[in-house]
């Protein structure tokens, strides 16, 4: 079927007739193209032998066979992709091509997740009526495919805790099955059943055989690193509530181990009341005002309405009692999403430290949950002590939510909403916030010897004080170190394991928890989808259709500011979603910068079904890379950029230290993805643009530069402290770019149609776009400058979608389960492009998708110059050009 369509999109590209005013074309790669042609860059993957990825001493991946990485050994930076589901077990015959066709765009990471699962024919062999059977004809499969991915020079990331679901016929309690998945992932953290289960799968993955090649892959040097569990921490369940929710049993677990923990600490429970600044405090006086009397005015109250219709009306007698005024909100016309229409009241101020209470009544003319916080009022919108989630029924309830505030804020506001994606009416009642409120969770009849001190929930009915909400992070910290030190030593000792440990991302853990392990990860998505009503709903979602480039406070950069100095650095998932019109940029713009930054690697996610068994001529969710063409194209010039170091490393670098103690306490202050990052030490972002950040951690962070953060640089054009890079935003939209200017690889990134720009001895000048938006890219590919003789390739691409894809609304925000079929079409990008040499020394090809020569271009001359401009409008349709400089 797919050598059908690429026939077809050739005689497209090589005839003159069709399609010439068209605007975008089929240009489709196929899924089993492993030819060694011009575009090709398999050849940075050479074959891996006995040699083992290691740390060297200043914290990089080199290769080395001795036991411990050198300075001296060869670096290795890795540009990987997710393989999810049954993508990582292909068909037999189809294993080979797919492995060849990773390493042709520069592939040479693979990390195996969601393998774990039990909606697919994956590794567990769940029909056994548990999770304890490993599937043996799957791990055969990904034996086999292993076998293959070594031949070409591509290393494995073994993930071992994904997607399991745990079942009660796996020896733990019945409640069991009544647990999310996800939730139920952090029971190994206290619970030694849970833990072990996960010690017998990481044993039953790794330490068989391989018969393909004659090694296990605890010690094959192509199973490069394992990583223990995904996006998961006990820390981070508990900022996200979901300790609270745990069954009875699980909870009383818990609380057993939390009751050991303070009896080590304390030696009575009025020593634990004193430390714990358990107190009950008057209150204050409201600090809110009342509903104004005029609709839909309301001030000082404020209806936003960010999408559908709603109104606000006032009732003077309508409350729970006569003579209370009542609040109405009609949602007239649903939202695509939940929080578009959102009642709150701005201007208050609170202070770290303080206890506070907000209540209110409410009620709604149907069943529904509302979401009810006190959050910040400007940028970045964080939670100021209250988050929590409440149900209305057609009756008043009255709520009262005490809280601690977690930080000195002069400008924060209660707000409700959670409701706007549905048609419906609310109503609020006399709406307080005040100081004062009961704080502390010790039961009058405390007993250490008991042990029936509470557990501390994120939002429980009586909320733990500041000291006590410390002493229980504390705790957590020391049920995560005892987690990973037991499953690293798991790993090592019982499987055998030789290669490299990481844990799980820093935004879900502790940076001074994962820096005792091998490697530091994070995860990132310039504009993950948002769904409406039920997660993952493949009808009712949105991707915001924007340009990372229009601002530094993106994706890269929050990433940038988890790394940890001394220890190698990955991103091992990152993505630009699809359908963004914007997403080819993603993997030139994570290349380019993770050089700068001298990171270690990052993968893509994720490939996609990655055979011939589905049509892979075009993308149909908003991961899959496989069959997305430019994104695709993009990878080769990101190999350039980041595999072969075009891009230097940063010449200075910013790094803040992070001890335990400074690490707990601003853990009181943060949210569940979101826990270890310098932007807790006040780093700005958009340093990391500009210079290499870091955090050092331990008791003594080592080669710490600044104590305090720098300010805030106010400017729309960051350049690289190496002159190669430089990030602008424009002052209008449609303005901003990215330039990449080094010795062996120029690019322009964004918006710069109809601009010229000189980089180096090449000038560029973008034409005309429908989105006024592109990327290109020109990089040797044989010799050290763009002067005969050398070699070259250009890739330009620009908007790329299925064909017969439907946008559902003029934001393009959208196609719901409308992806349309292949062939996948692109956008021909015109352009001008100034080479260094006399017209009479270069030759320009257009090439066909699998990189051969299908027509030569004719260049013009200016000067001692040549000129190419790309030949959209005589029959050749293509994203790829070479040129040869004789």
């Amino acid at each position: 079927m797919m050598k059908n369509i690429f026939n077809s999109a050739f005689v497209i590209l090589a005839a003159s007739t069709v399609m010439v005013n068209a605007e975008l074309i089929p240009f489709v790669l196929p899924w089993d193209d492993t030819n060694r042609t011009v575009v090709s860059v398999a050849g940075m993957n050479p074959p891996i032998g006995s040699e083992r990825v290691k740390v060297s001493p200043s914290g990089h991946l080199v290769l080395t066979k001795e036991q411990e990485g050198q300075e001296t050994d060869p670096r290795i930076r890795f540009i990987g992709m997710n393989m999810t589901f049954e993508s990582g077990m292909p068909p037999r015959e189809m294993a080979p091509k797919v492995a060849g066709r990773l390493a042709k765009f520069g592939i040479n990471g693979v990390r195996f997740h969601h393998v774990d699962n039990d909606w697919c024919d994956a590794l567990i062999d769940y029909k056994q009526g548990d999770s304890r059977h490993i599937n043996k004809q799957r791990l055969d499969d990904l034996h086999y495919f292993i076998s293959q991915l070594k031949t070409n020079g591509v290393y494995v990331d073994m993930n071992l805790l994904v997607s399991r679901h745990f079942k009660s016929s796996d020896s733990l309690p019945p409640e069991v099955d009544k647990v999310d998945w996800k939730v139920q992932h952090i029971l190994g953290f206290f619970n030694d059943t849970a833990l072990e289960l996960q010690k017998e799968y990481a044993a039953g993955i790794l330490t068989p055989v391989n018969p393909y090649t004659g090694l296990s892959m605890a010690k094959d040097p192509v199973v490069a690193f394992a990583e223990i569990i995904n996006e998961n921490g006990i820390i981070q369940a508990w900022m996200s509530g979901q300790l609270d929710t745990l069954p009875d049993v699980f909870r009383r677990q818990l609380q057993a181990r939390w009751n050991e923990w303070i009896a080590e600490r304390y030696d009575s429970v009025e020593e634990l009341r004193t430390a714990w600044n358990s107190r009950k405090e008057p209150f204050g006086v409201n600090t809110l005002k009342p509903f104004g009397k005029n609709a839909p005015e309301n001030a000082p109250w404020r209806l936003e309405v960010h999408s559908g219709k709603a109104k606000a009306t006032v009732f003077e007698n309508d409350g729970p009692e006569k003579e209370i005024p009542a609040l109405k909100i009609d949602i007239e016309e649903p939202s695509n999403t939940s929080w578009h229409v959102q009642l709150n009241q701005p201007g208050d101020k609170q202070k770290r430290g303080q206890v506070r209470t907000l209540s209110f009544w409410a009620k709604a003319d149907h069943a529904l949950d509302m979401a009810v916080r006190v959050m910040q009022s400007q940028d970045p919108w964080g939670d100021a002590g209250l988050n929590r989630s409440i149900s209305l029924s057609k009756e008043w309830k009255h709520f009262s939510f005490s809280y601690l505030v977690p930080a000195d804020e002069e400008n924060i506001r209660p707000n409700f909403g959670g409701f706007a994606d549905q048609k419906c009416s609310v109503w609020f009642a006399d709406i307080q916030l005040r100081d004062g409120g009961a704080l502390g969770n010790i039961p009058d009849d405390a007993s250490l010897k008991k042990g029936n001190i509470p557990i501390v929930d994120w939002q429980g009915d009586a909320p733990a004080t500041w000291e006590a909400r410390k002493d229980w992070l504390d705790f957590l910290v020391g049920l995560e170190n005892r987690y990973y030190r037991l499953m690293c030593q798991h790993l090592r000792e019982t499987c055998g394991y030789e290669g490299l440990i990481f844990g799980t991302i820093l935004a879900n853990s502790p940076a001074n928890v994962q820096a005792k392990m091998d490697i530091i990860d994070s995860h990132g998505y310039w504009q993950h989808p948002q769904f409406q009503g039920a997660s993952w709903n493949s009808e009712h979602w949105t991707v915001d259709n924007v340009a990372m480039t229009d601002t530094f406070n993106n994706t890269f950069t929050s990433c940038a500011l988890q790394r940890v100095t001394g220890k190698p650095f990955f991103c091992t998932e990152y993505q630009h979603p699809s359908p963004n019109s914007y997403s080819s940029e993603g993997p030139l713009l994570i290349a380019a910068y993770a050089s700068l930054q001298d990171w270690d690697g990052f993968w893509l996610f994720d490939y996609g079904t990655g055979n011939g068994l589905v049509d892979m001529g075009a993308f149909r969710d908003f991961f899959s890379t496989g069959p997305h063409t430019t994104k695709m194209a993009n990878l080769i010039l990101a190999s350039h950029l980041f595999r072969r170091e075009d891009v230097k490393t940063a010449r200075e670098q910013i790094v803040m230290g992070l001890t335990p103690e400074t690490e707990l306490g601003k853990l009181l202050e943060t949210g569940p993805w979101s826990i270890a990052t310098a932007r807790h030490l006040g780093l700005p972002p958009e340093y990391a643009l500009k210079h290499r950040v870091a955090m050092s951690v331990g008791e003594a962070p080592k080669g710490v530069t600044h104590k305090t953060a720098p300010g805030s640089i106010k400017t729309s054009e960051m350049d690289s402290d190496t002159e190669e890079l430089k990030w602008q935003i424009g002052k209008e939209s449609k303005q901003s770019f990215v330039q990449v200017d080094t010795a062996k690889t120029k690019a322009l990134i964004g918006f710069t149609d109809n601009r010229e720009f000189t980089l180096g001895d090449i000038v560029i000048r973008p034409g005309n776009t429908e989105l006024s938006w592109s990327t290109i890219g020109i990089t040797l590919v044989e010799g050290d400058s763009f002067k005969a003789p050398s070699k070259a390739l250009i890739i330009a691409t620009g908007r790329t979608e299925n064909t017969d894809m439907q946008w559902k609304n003029e934001k393009h925000d959208s196609v719901g389960t409308h992806w349309g079929h292949s062939p996948v079409l692109t956008e021909p990008v015109p352009f001008e492009i100034t080479l260094p040499e006399s017209h009479t020394r270069v030759k320009c090809y257009a090439l066909d998708p699998l990189g051969n020569r299908i027509k030569e271009i004719p260049l013009a001359s200016k000067g001692d110059k040549s000129v190419l401009t790309s030949d959209n409008h005589s029959g050749v349709f293509t994203i790829w050009y070479e040129v040869v400089m004789e």
